[in-house]
């Protein structure tokens, strides 16, 4: 198999307004979404937010009780797996404990009928592209499980499928190997082109891999957009809790379109948010966009290196917690009980009821 054929055979995938419930629970309502040509989408989310139930429906595992999902046009919504020409990578591995890397891989082509020396040179293809040459005659029990997973990769991108769903691959990992393999499958997939959507419940992950993130909450696609969008202009309030962290300050509205925040006037980013003037709402703000100044407004709690930067813990006089990030250069001199000012570095922020 040449990358180039898999390259030529990159789909476009069409999601329309897919529901489904079980019982009483809505787990998926009206969920659309277009993915373009060797695009890798990362759905994310919370247990119960409905990506899994969206993705098992792509993949044919499971039926919706509305909507359609097409692939360049053509409708699959009825088909079964077998019949999408679809490789799927789950978190537990699923490899046959008998055979050895390279006839993992080559299973697929097998059951198609693939010749025996056709099957067998894609495999060491596969292997190859993960990195895997030196483990083709290791069975499953002889290798890691990051090296299991590269052979799960491998093993469905053998049938040069149209689609590429990742379930949740890499929670089973730990957190170096997660890493590792993280960058891995992104590396493969831009090597490869091959239209992806991609699981997950860890938002590092996804703003680490992904061309476009989708954040999914209550069955519901809340908002759509490139990774450092996402984080910079989160649509709602779940979103900017949901990625990144997130502090919630106590703030007063003045008007439709401004707050009053520890004596700063931002504008309000959610305008449509319904609250009256006067109220008393909560006003989010990122550690990174809060900087420490002189003044008598908050007490020092903590401080913890990470790295090039140190989280800081302030307390407010109401008591209110606050996580500041400041370079850890200029950390040095920070000691818990001092008393310092706050200074905010933006002019927007996104409100929610307190």
């Amino acid at each position: 198999m040449s990358i180039q054929s898999t390259v030529q055979r990159s789909s476009r995938v069409t999601i329309s307004n897919l529901r489904r419930t079980f019982a009483d629970v809505v787990a998926l309502d009206s969920f659309s979404l277009n993915i373009e040509p060797g695009e890798l989408i990362t759905l994310l989310g919370p247990s119960g937010c409905g990506k899994t139930t969206a993705l098992r429906m792509v993949a044919g595992l499971d039926v919706p009780d509305s909507g359609s999902v097409e692939i360049n046009g053509a409708s699959v919504t009825n088909l079964p797996p077998s019949k999408r020409d679809m490789g799927m990578v789950f978190q537990a591995y699923s490899l046959f404990p008998n055979m050895t890397a390279r006839e993992n891989v080559a299973f697929g082509l097998r059951v198609r009928g693939v010749g025996k020396a056709e099957r067998l040179k894609r495999a060491n293809e596969l292997l190859e592209l993960v990195d895997l040459t030196t483990q083709a005659n290791r069975y499953p029990h002889q290798m890691s499980g990051g090296q299991q997973q590269r052979v799960a990769l491998a093993r469905a991108l053998a049938i040069e499928p149209k689609v590429l769903l990742l379930d949740e691959p890499l929670s089973a990992l730990d957190a170096k190997v997660r890493t590792q393999l993280r960058d891995e499958i992104r590396r493969v997939q831009q090597e490869v082109g091959i239209t992806t959507i991609f699981v997950t419940h860890d938002q590092e992950e996804a703003m680490a891999i992904s061309d476009r993130v989708g954040v999914m909450n209550k069955g519901n696609l809340e908002q759509l957009a490139a990774p450092d969008f996402l984080y910079a202009n989160p649509a709602t309030a779940f979103i900017a809790s949901f990625v990144g962290a997130m502090n919630r300050l106590p703030g007063l509205l003045m008007d439709a379109n401004t707050v009053k925040v520890l004596d700063t006037t931002l504008k309000v980013a959610n305008s449509s948010h319904g609250f009256a003037s006067g109220s008393k709402i909560d006003v989010m703000i990122r550690p990174e966009h809060l900087m420490m100044t002189s003044g008598d407004i908050a007490t020092i709690l903590d401080r913890s290196f990470r790295g090039p930067m140190t989280r800081i813990v302030v307390v407010l006089d109401d008591g209110t917690r606050i996580n500041l990030d400041v370079a850890s250069a200029s950390a040095i001199s920070i000691n818990p009980g001092d008393r310092v000012g706050l200074t905010i570095t933006v002019d927007k922020a996104l409100i929610e009821a307190r």
